[in-house]
């Protein structure tokens, strides 16, 4: 059974599907994001695809670690395709499939295990437990998450993991995380291979960043999006905040192109995009900034 979610969340998932089927042909694309990759670099998975990733990933320790966290805070994991999202990414040297087990939560709050794998290696680099809590109005209040420990010395992406079993940390969002997000130039330090497109410090990035997450990831948790989005390394505080920022301008917007990667990149705590980019800003006023 599909967990029950905050009536925004309604919505955005609404956006976030409809996107998954086909929809993508019907929104506009800002000329800066069309600077991005001839092809697109992340592929929902569906149907049998998204359960024999979902299997296989679930057989790992990871991935047991996790379960038995939620299972001892109450929560269940029920087999369905309607409680699993999965995807690949293959973006440059960057590339990875992950998948987030969707758990039976209240209407308030949303949580899952995401669970991520390095398609070279083969080797398990993202394994996360989200729950996140939400405001009666739909607004992300906070992020308690699990992390477990994995084989690999750091991520592709030179994030390192917990040492041994499984940490715990809160994240709230915070409007100076964003800035941060931008100032490092989306973690691309000591990488040599990462894609413009993927850098949210550049504006053609924070287009096609904006414009991926509302197409395909609104309706995931945070955990998942920013794994596939490629910017946990940045620090998940700020691309959790990202994330859930676009996705509440997306509500109001009823859509991903222009004006919804406007209103977020020439934001004044973004600010990467100057104010001739394509794209009218949309008036509202977001709660994660």
């Amino acid at each position: 059974m599909s967990q029950e979610k905050p009536n925004r969340r309604d919505v955005l998932k609404g956006i976030g599907g409809a996107s998954i089927a086909g929809a993508a042909g019907m929104l506009s694309v800002s000329v800066a994001a069309a600077e991005g990759p001839e092809e697109e670099p992340i592929t929902m998975l569906e149907k049998g695809r998204k359960m024999a990733l979902a299997r296989q990933l679930s057989k790992t320790e990871q991935f047991d670690a996790l379960l038995e966290t939620a299972n001892e805070k109450g929560y269940e994991f029920t087999w369905d395709l309607d409680n699993l999202d999965a995807a690949r990414v293959e973006a440059g040297e960057f590339r990875r499939e992950l998948v987030a087990y969707n758990l039976d939560a209240g209407s308030d709050m949303r949580a899952a295990i995401v669970v991520g794998r390095d398609l070279d290696r083969s080797e398990i680099e993202l394994a996360q437990l989200d729950f996140e809590h939400y405001r009666d109005d739909g607004v992300l209040q906070r992020t308690e998450r699990y992390e477990a420990a994995t084989a690999v010395e750091s991520t592709q992406l030179d994030r390192t993991t917990p040492d041994s079993g499984v940490t715990h940390t809160t994240i709230e969002p915070d409007p100076d995380a964003i800035t941060a997000f931008v100032e490092q130039d989306a973690g691309t330090q000591d990488w040599t291979d990462f894609p413009d497109y993927l850098n949210i410090s550049y504006c053609s990035g924070c287009y096609w960043a904006t414009s991926r997450t509302c197409r395909l990831l609104c309706s995931t948790v945070g955990a998942f999006a920013c794994g596939a989005l490629g910017v946990t390394v940045v620090g998940a505080v700020s691309c959790v905040t990202f994330v859930k920022a676009v996705c509440y301008v997306a509500e109001a917007a009823s859509g991903c192109g222009d004006d919804l990667g406007a209103t977020i990149c020439k934001h004044p705590v973004v600010d990467v995009c100057d104010d001739d980019e394509s794209g009218e800003i949309i008036d509202v006023d977001i709660p994660y900034f």
